[in-house]
């Protein structure tokens, strides 16, 4: 996944959580009748949308690798782009290092339904 130009994911998994999280340049692909989202969600998804990472279209989605293939870094480097992956990271998946074992990340990635797993995350952060 490090060595990806671009990552593309096809539906809202655990792959964009790792490469958002890695800030490995990213896109989704979903289908919003497959995968509805909680209200909470939409918020932070909308992040992504604003920033062209999430698409419902395989056209959308097809055009935006199109415009930003001749330098994906400058699209991935902008400010709007760093900030709202940080936001949504910050509330969907939290990439811990730790220093003694450098290049291990881990993926914490909790559903507020889950109170087992945002048990987990309240401990960690």
């Amino acid at each position: 996944m490090k060595s990806s130009r671009i990552v593309v994911s096809t539906s809202l998994s655990t792959s964009y959580l790792e490469s958002l999280a890695m800030n490995i340049p990213s896109l989704v692909k979903s289908n919003y009748h497959l995968e509805p989202m909680r209200d909470q969600a939409k918020k932070y998804l909308q992040l992504l949308i604003d920033a062209k990472i999430l698409h419902f279209s395989s056209i959308s989605a097809a055009k935006h690798i199109n415009d930003v293939w001749g330098n994906i870094d400058q699209w991935w480097a902008s400010k709007l782009v760093q900030d709202n992956i940080n936001e949504f990271c910050n509330k969907y998946a939290k990439n811990i290092c730790n220093k003694e074992t450098e290049g291990i990340s881990l993926i914490v990635w909790f559903s507020l339904k889950d109170p087992t797993l945002k048990k987990l995350n309240q401990r960690i952060t």
